[in-house]
């Protein structure tokens, strides 16, 4: 497989005009805010496959009409989905996440799929709300999770349904060394 080296918004660009990001290496910031119209709603499927991030992936605040799958991904820096609702399916597969995971204060409304990644930092789900089926299935959370954290509210995850767990290392860890983020 060969991967082309583009821009954010070249990126960006492929998305708003075929759906799909593929076999790309991104050289900068990727903010997927840039898909949004002005009132933050995207309102057509995405799908983002065989990519390295060599910087900063980040969505915030935005409504996500469409399926969203992002899979066979590495990402080096920031993973972000901070205040984001998705109003159907996402899926995250088969990815490699080598930095701090910020999945919070937003909502999966439909179903959830995290299926076969790697994630070396803590993956934060603070107050993140699961309103459809989930489905966590053999990843491995190297440095913790607060996802089942045992009190709940704001320190975890809320699940409209109980999660389908299979597989799966290091969700006991519920706090582990959380650094804090900075975006650059």
């Amino acid at each position: 497989m060969a991967y082309k080296t583009i821009s954010a918004a070249e990126g960006i660009s492929k998305i708003k005009t075929h759906n799909n990001l593929s076999n790309s290496i991104i050289e900068d910031n990727f903010v997927m805010n840039m898909l949004l119209d002005k009132e933050d709603n995207f309102y057509f499927d995405i799908l983002i496959e065989n990519c390295i991030f060599y910087y900063d992936f980040i969505t915030q605040l935005g409504i996500y009409h469409g399926n969203v799958v992002i899979k066979n991904c590495i990402f080096h820096r920031f993973f972000i989905f901070h205040g984001v609702r998705c109003s159907q399916d996402i899926r995250i597969e088969n990815g490699r996440f080598d930095n701090l995971c910020d999945i919070d204060c937003g909502s999966f409304n439909r179903k959830t799929i995290f299926n076969n990644n790697v994630f070396t930092e803590f993956v934060n789900f603070q107050d993140h709300d699961f309103q459809g089926p989930s489905f966590f299935i053999n990843n491995v959370f190297q440095n913790g999770t607060n996802l089942l954290h045992p009190e709940g509210g704001p320190n975890g995850a809320h699940f409209a349904y109980l999660p389908v767990l299979e597989g799966n290392i290091g969700l006991d860890k519920f706090e582990g060394g959380r650094p804090v983020i900075k975006i650059s």
